[in-house]
């Protein structure tokens, strides 16, 4: 029955009605009686007072929001309303911190009965990337491959290199191999290729002595060859490459003497 109707037939029946408090039931709808004290058929004297407790539907809790709790946040949360917890399980996000509610199962707002099981899905903060090595590669390919991958490139540093071609990586820092996460920064050394030295100006008409020891004195190497119509004067008659020529230190500088 409903409130009313069981106070007014327990009135007509000349008993004192009171309201205890209410009970979850299963069977009984929310708002109903869901049992008296005394109970149906037990006799009660004139007067007596009967107390009706009613029914507050079936006992169910909302799964709650835990998206960026702690683990014992959550767990917490979850037993102030009766639920249990299950299992966690881990995922990389790169938007939830390591160790932080990514979601539940069942999911936010899901009904359930008390006693029910909620796992938890737990962010392991953002997945590592293992870096490829790429020195002795390609700079551009190299930032690109990176930054597609969310890693902050610094590639701002160069150096000479006689073995590594210009714009190629000549180091790396983290090394290849090494794991890094997104927001992480590595920094390429590009080279910019060899060293060039200036070939200097004066060279001809100078001694051949003199002329080999100002390009030794450059870090060049020197060969000395006998001119066309070489007359045995030991002057420089022409330099190759030409004087104001760059080119890479310690390349060979060829004199020509007449």
């Amino acid at each position: 029955m409903s409130q009313g109707a069981a106070v007014d037939e327990l009135e007509a029946a000349g008993l004192e009605v009171e309201v205890g408090d209410p009970a979850y039931s299963e069977t009984v709808p929310a708002g109903k009686v869901l049992s008296t004290d005394p109970g149906a058929g037990e006799r009660v004297l004139d007067g007596g007072t009967v107390t009706l407790t009613m029914s507050l539907g079936k006992e169910r809790y909302d799964v709650p929001k835990l998206r960026g709790m702690t683990e014992d946040q959550a767990q917490d949360a979850l037993a102030e309303l009766k639920l249990d917890f299950g299992d966690s399980t881990g995922r990389w996000s790169t938007t939830v911190p390591e160790g932080r509610v990514l979601r539940s199962d069942p999911p936010v707002g899901t009904t359930l009965r008390p006693g029910s099981i909620v796992d938890l899905v737990v962010s392991k903060g953002p997945q590592p990337v293992e870096l490829r090595d790429w020195v002795g590669r390609s700079a551009a390919t190299a930032q690109a491959w990176l930054e597609e991958r969310g890693i902050t490139v610094d590639a701002s540093r160069t150096e000479h290199s006689d073995t590594v071609a210009e714009g190629d990586v000549i180091s790396m820092d983290p090394a290849g191999g090494s794991q890094v996460h997104e927001g992480d920064t590595v920094t390429l050394v590009v080279s910019s290729g060899p060293e060039l030295v200036a070939v200097p100006d004066g060279l001809r008409g100078s001694g051949v002595d003199a002329a080999t020891q100002a390009l030794e004195d450059l870090g060049f190497e020197v060969r000395v060859r006998n001119a066309d119509g070489y007359l045995g004067l030991g002057y420089v008659w022409s330099v190759d490459p030409e004087s104001g020529t760059e080119v890479p230190a310690g390349s060979t500088i060829t004199l020509s003497i007449i």
